[in-house]
């Protein structure tokens, strides 16, 4: 078994418990998965780097506790250019994240909205996710999930593409 990737998870580990000193617990659930916990059922929730999954987050919940494996941080400019613009690239990933950008909403309301099959939504939401350009709010529903533009999407666009072009 190769163990190469295990000083890079250890560092993305230090790095988190390091702002989870600094900021606010919420806000580092957010940006390091782009899950937004709105349960009052969730009392713990651990963030655990991957390097398997890349590039999308998943989630369990085993009943006050909130699982997340998130994917490495890899400073890869290039990369993270190419997937914004990709995903953004197709008119109906464009009309998803228009739908979404006002508030959350469930996979159901956007098949409804777009009157896809539900295989197309579910493959533009996952390119979308794997992009970063989504928020998943988990609510009290936890067997739902409640999609919604990330704010700071031509914020993560601008700064890669000033990276990238520097």
């Amino acid at each position: 078994m190769d163990l190469s990737f295990l000083p890079a998870l250890e560092k993305e580990a230090k790095l988190v418990e390091k702002r989870i000193k600094k900021d606010k617990a919420e806000k580092v659930i957010n940006s390091t998965s782009r899950f937004i916990v709105e349960s009052e059922a969730i009392k713990k929730v651990y963030l655990i780097p991957a390097s398997h999954i890349q590039p999308i987050s998943l989630v369990d919940q085993f009943k006050e506790t909130l699982i997340i494996t998130y994917p490495l941080t890899i400073e890869d400019h290039f990369n993270e250019v190419l997937k914004l613009t990709k995903a953004m690239s197709d008119e109906r990933r464009l009309k998803i994240l228009r739908f979404i950008s006002s508030q959350s909403c469930t996979f159901t309301d956007i098949v409804k909205e777009l009157g896809m099959a539900k295989g197309n939504i579910h493959h533009h939401l996952s390119i979308l996710r794997s992009a970063r350009l989504l928020d998943i709010h988990l609510k009290e529903d936890n067997h739902t999930f409640y999609y919604q533009t990330h704010k700071g999407i031509t914020n993560n666009l601008k700064g890669n593409l000033d990276l990238l072009l520097q």
